[in-house]
């Protein structure tokens, strides 16, 4: 048995029958790839449980959704308002669903970690890509995606925020209706 603990420290542990751990030691990671293939030489159908500490991962994932909703939601709530009516808003912030289902089925597909990096790169662009990434790499012990998806998240969510509130502040917001399509110039001379 594995266990990388959250000070990325790397203990093995051998078990007797009973499941009472016999053996409890402090390896590098230089040295886990000879501790393993020296478990398996011997016990070649038992299998080597490598495991993270729990708690962390699962606290930074649900920072990582929370955030995540509350980007959706404020980003349809902006992108709402410029419909004319609720069935066109629904309309429109159905095109969100897309950039958030993606990443998920790149993650169930493949692994993140086997990807180049221009393409790791490109996926993490998208801010809804950090929950399924990080639920792949968080287990292994590897939190650092997880920090930078909290900060990345954060930092789109302030630019939404701060969009919205420069929108909703303006009386425009109360007196007009709000189109994307330009308006046609009025035409001179008649």
């Amino acid at each position: 048995e594995v266990v990388v603990k959250q000070d990325q420290s790397i203990i093995v542990r051998s078990r007797d029958a009973r499941g009472a751990v016999s053996d409890e030691r402090r390896v590098s990671r230089d040295e886990l790839a000879q501790v393993i293939r020296e478990h398996q030489a011997k016990n070649p159908d038992q299998p080597v449980l490598i495991a993270a500490a729990l708690l962390a991962v699962y606290v930074i994932l649900g920072v990582l959704v929370f955030l995540t909703l509350m980007l959706a939601t404020s980003m349809a709530i902006v992108i709402s308002v410029f419909s004319a009516d609720v069935r066109s808003a629904q309309a429109v912030v159905g095109y969100l669903a897309l950039p958030i289902i993606i990443p998920s089925l790149v993650t169930i597909v493949g692994d993140f970690n086997a990807l180049p990096f221009a393409v790791q790169a490109a996926f993490l662009a998208f801010p809804f890509s950090y929950v399924s990434a990080f639920s792949t790499t968080g287990f292994s012990g590897d939190y650092a995606l997880g920090f930078v998806g909290v900060a990345y998240l954060a930092v789109w969510i302030l630019v939404v925020m701060y969009g919205a509130s420069r929108l909703f502040s303006s009386e425009r917001i109360l007196t007009a209706r709000f189109s994307l399509r330009r308006r046609k110039a009025p035409v001179e001379g008649r």
